[in-house]
């Protein structure tokens, strides 16, 4: 990594980054900031730290992981799990009841034993959405035309 003015940047990753951000300056076209959930999805609204007004569903761009959504993943590297239908009958025993009209109703029977069954691919759903009182991390861009929720903010 080479700095305009020629000088190798010294140090570890962070101490480099650190030296960029001097030699160019403070970037006002991102702002990061902390907020909290006022009410939860679908009527989405953030109160953002040291903002007067609340913010809208519309107002904001949510990232995809904090909100109920799929994902189809691929599993690997899992042993099989036998099984076999040893055993399959159905019968078929009439019932009546109080109306006039006669039914058939079945009773299955399954035995299992030994064999192979193996799955490859799964659909997870995320239900984790956001609630109220969460605090989350905010980015604003546009000189704050766009909010985007980027990730809870956890404190330890």
């Amino acid at each position: 990594m080479t700095i305009k003015s020629g000088i190798q940047p010294e140090g570890n990753a962070a101490s480099q980054l650190v030296q960029l951000m001097r030699q160019h300056g403070y970037n006002k076209d991102v702002d990061i900031e902390l907020g909290t959930i006022t009410s939860a999805p679908p009527v989405l609204k953030l109160k953002v730290d040291n903002m007067p007004i609340e913010l809208d569903a519309d107002d904001l761009v949510v990232a995809e992981q904090l909100t109920k959504h799929k994902r189809r993943i691929k599993v690997s590297g899992l042993p099989t799990t036998s099984i076999t239908m040893n055993e399959y009958s159905r019968t078929t025993q009439k019932t009546s009841g109080s109306a006039p009209i006669t039914d058939s109703t079945y009773r299955d029977k399954i035995d299992v034993g030994a064999g192979t069954f193996g799955v490859s691919e799964l659909e997870i759903e995320y239900l984790d959405e956001l609630q109220v009182g969460e605090r989350v991390i905010v980015a604003s861009t546009d000189e704050g035309q766009t909010y985007m929720i980027l990730s809870r903010a956890v404190i330890y």
